[in-house]
């Protein structure tokens, strides 16, 4: 289904309201988007003679008498709005989020309605209101994507876990797995400058600027402070190169799991807390790299029916 005339249709609609009235209607629209059912409840037909309803609301409304206006003028917009969030709330196509994963194995490139582009690492996922950017522009993310921002009168918005990026327009790297919470977030930025802080703390947030990164650990609600980077290592995975630094074997393995798409089994949790730091220009294979880590640590593999299994 085309999303672009019912998205004209809305635009006409709140023409209609003051800019407080939209945010209000806005307000409604965001709180109640979390209830919305995940399948279309209304077809087309339906679509259209809803929202030719309300906007007849709006017509009768304005030819009411001064009188009339008195009593009920200033409440007729609490209506509409009403009656809009309502309309919106019954239809499960208007709040169902459009998602997209890059799955294990690829690197994958979104454009947004706004210019702008997220390309997101082997496993990662995004997903954002079907009307981005009418109303906003949030985007939920999950793994690891780096985004090239274009500047708009709205802030871009990134939600992870439990920590928020927010920038008008810029290009930055955010990492935050909710498989691995150990890791917290991290946030890279490239060109501009982005805030980064905890969803329940915005008070506390920390401007990252070029060239520096900043993270936001488990449990702790204020970022830590920005420092320097080789922000090009940090990004290195755009150009499917392999980068870590002073990372444990378990947050390294769990990559090469996405990245070639396998399993790999650790039989020792003591070798799962090794740290190491190494860097491919061009990783070929994943046994490659095994090897190297292996030789390094100390360590052997093996296949299996599964993928790989690391041990002493």
């Amino acid at each position: 289904m085309d999303n672009q005339p019912i998205r004209g249709k809305l635009e006409r609609i709140l023409s209609h309201f003051s800019e407080n009235d939209k945010e209000c209607i806005i307000e409604i629209w965001e709180a109640t988007s979390q209830f919305a059912p995940t399948q279309n409840m209304l077809n087309d037909r339906e679509l259209n003679a809803d929202l030719a309803a309300v906007k007849e609301r709006i017509s009768q409304s304005d030819k009411k008498s001064p009188a009339e206006h008195i009593s009920f003028g200033q409440r007729w917009r609490w209506y509409l709005a009403a009656a809009v969030a309502l309309l919106v709330f019954g239809m499960g196509f208007f709040f169902s989020s459009l998602s997209m994963t890059a799955p294990y194995g690829e690197i994958k490139t979104v454009a947004l309605a706004d210019g702008s582009t997220v390309v997101l690492n082997s496993g990662s996922s995004i997903s954002y209101s079907r009307f981005y950017p009418l109303f906003s522009r949030t985007i939920q993310l999950d793994g690891e994507a780096f985004f090239s921002v274009k500047e708009g009168n709205k802030p871009f918005i990134v939600h992870s876990n439990d920590a928020v990026v927010k920038v008008t327009g810029t290009s930055f790297n955010v990492r935050s797995w909710s498989d691995q919470p150990d890791l917290g977030i991290q946030v890279a930025v490239v060109e501009g400058e982005v805030q980064l802080y905890h969803a329940e703390n915005s008070d506390k947030a920390v401007t990252v600027q070029p060239g520096q990164i900043s993270s936001l650990e488990p449990g702790v609600t204020v970022p830590a402070p920005p420092d320097t980077a080789t922000v090009e290592r940090l990004i290195a995975w755009r150009e499917h190169k392999f980068s870590f630094n002073n990372q444990t074997l378990r947050h390294i393995f769990r990559e090469l799991e996405r990245r070639f798409d396998v399993h790999i089994q650790i039989e020792d949790a003591d070798i799962a807390g090794q740290s190491l730091s190494a860097y491919y220009s061009s990783p070929t294979d994943v046994e490659s790299i095994l090897t190297d880590i292996c030789r390094v640590k100390g360590l052997r593999y093996a296949r299996t029916a599964a993928g790989y299994k690391i041990f002493r």
